[in-house]
């Protein structure tokens, strides 16, 4: 098949050294240019993302990553709200199930990363595609929320 017809993920720590050599060597792995989207993984901080902002432009103009994002567990709204005023986020990947549906302050993160036209997607799943490309990423994660809270 065609490359142009898989889109490809991958993420990386930030503190285990040399980002670019890393990404070189995940790259050849997987046998291609350039990876669709590209995670700084496990944030706690937005620091670490915003320290990372060159690095992703360079990656981008290189042909190495499309979109560039971040993926975290912990202190979720903060982030998401953070990430909503940086030009440079395309994507996030967070922990979001039926439990947090009711979290005032998440669901205030997820709406204003949208507005932002952040795609916004729930660890594990596949939908996040669909969000990049449609900019509804509150309306995907509350309807896949929904659909565990139902039981579909």
């Amino acid at each position: 098949g065609s490359r142009k017809e898989i889109f490809l993920t991958t993420k990386l720590v930030p503190d285990k050294g040399n980002l670019t050599q890393r990404l070189d060597q995940c790259l050849k792995r997987l046998q291609t240019d350039y990876v669709d989207l590209f995670y700084i993984h496990g944030i706690k901080d937005i620091d670490k993302v915003t320290s990372q902002r060159d690095w992703a432009a360079e990656m981008k103009k290189a042909g190495k990553i499309k979109y560039f994002g971040f993926s975290t567990h912990a202190n979720m709204a903060d982030l998401l709200l953070a990430a909503a005023k940086l030009d440079y986020i395309d994507a996030l990947m967070t922990s979001y199930n039926f439990r947090l549906m009711d979290d005032r302050k998440l669901q205030e993160a997820i709406d204003a990363c949208a507005k932002a036209g952040i795609g916004v997607g729930n660890d594990g799943t596949i939908d996040l595609i669909a969000w990049i490309e449609t900019k509804k990423s509150a309306l995907c994660l509350r309807a896949s929320a929904m659909r565990l809270r139902n039981g579909m």
